[in-house]
């Protein structure tokens, strides 16, 4: 088995030499998390710093307010992305149809190429999203842990 193969020769066993991760992909993810840990650790020090329940009240109602404008932001631009894809999908098949052989082979593998490298991008952005969503959620449980404790 030489270096880069993926199989050796003779076996058929899978090879791991020469083979390299590429661990600076997943970096703005755990940059990711780590900003969603600290935006968790000031909405915990300054519930820390509330010492009136009608504090804590407001404090967690804004809070509240913030995640339901940020929960609908992250839900509209899921559903516009969503949709379009599907227009772009539904106008390279109604452009097929009409143009059947004008169609340059060149042109539509670039396209192919684009929309690939674009899910590339949004599949990235979606991730990043459920990640923040999940932050989101420990967020709006201290806020309503706090709101109620005040009450």
């Amino acid at each position: 088995m030489t270096e880069g193969d993926k199989f050796c020769n003779s076996c058929g066993a899978v090879g791991s030499v020469g083979e390299k991760k590429n661990y600076w992909k997943y970096l703005s993810y755990a940059w990711t998390v780590i900003v969603n840990l600290i935006t968790i650790g000031v909405v915990l020090g300054i519930y820390s710093n509330l010492y009136q329940s009608f504090e804590v009240i407001v404090v967690s109602l804004l809070i509240l307010i913030y995640l339901s404008i940020q929960t609908f932001a992250m839900t509209y631009g899921n559903a516009t992305i969503d949709t379009a894809f599907s227009m772009n999908f539904e106008f390279q098949r109604i452009r097929k149809s009409v143009q059947k052989n004008q169609i340059d082979e060149d042109e539509e593998e670039n396209e192919r190429e684009e929309i690939q490298e674009a899910r590339k991008k949004v599949d990235k952005a979606k991730i990043k999203m459920y990640i923040n969503a999940g932050f989101a959620f420990i967020i709006y449980i201290i806020a309503l842990f706090n709101i109620f404790g005040a009450l």
